[in-house]
C-alpha cells in the first residue's frame, strides 16, 4: 500500500504468518475474495483483499499459518485488518491488532512483490524480495 504521487501501482503481494493454525482452510489452493468494513472516525470504508492459505507451520515456537495477501484496494492497515477480521487470526507479533509479542522483533508481514509503472517512462518495474521468515 504504497502511495506515491503520479505512480501507478500494478500489483502488490505480501506474505504473512498469522497466529495459530487455520485448520479448516489449510491446504486450499485458491484465492478467496472477501469484503470487510473498516470503521474509522465513524465512517465506513470498503476494502478488498485476496488471500491464499499457504499452510500451517511452527515458527519460532509458535503455531502459525502462512498466508499470501494481495490487496485490491490500498487502505491504511488493510492487511492487518484483513487477517484479524477476514481470517479470524491476527498477524504474528502485531501488537496493535492482537498478535501478541511472540519471539523476535517486528510483525511477520513482508512485501514479496510490488510492481508499478514509472511515472515518466511508463516502463513497468517489478521489485521482488525473499521472505525473511
Amino acid at each position: 500500500m504504497f502511495n506515491v504521487p503520479f505512480m501507478t501501482v500494478l500489483n502488490e503481494e505480501y506474505v504473512s504468518a498469522v497466529r495459530d493454525v487455520i485448520s479448516d482452510l489449510e491446504g486450499r489452493d485458491k484465492r478467496i475474495k472477501f469484503l470487510e468494513k473498516i470503521i474509522r472516525e465513524r465512517k465506513s470504508t470498503e476494502t478488498v483483499t485476496h488471500y491464499e492459505i499457504l499452510g500451517g507451520e511452527e515458527y519460532k515456537g509458535s503455531n502459525v499459518t502462512r498466508v499470501s495477501l494481495t490487496p485490491a484496494t490500498g487502505k491504511t492497515h488493510q492487511l492487518r485488518m484483513a487477517c484479524l477480521h477476514g481470517l479470524g487470526a491476527p498477524i504474528n507479533r502485531d501488537v496493535g491488532y492482537g498478535g501478541g509479542l511472540g519471539t523476535g522483533t517486528g510483525m511477520t508481514l513482508h512485501a514479496k512483490e510490488i510492481s508499478f509503472l514509472h511515472p515518466m517512462t511508463e516502463k513497468r518495474f517489478v521489485i521482488q524480495s525473499v521472505c525473511p521468515f
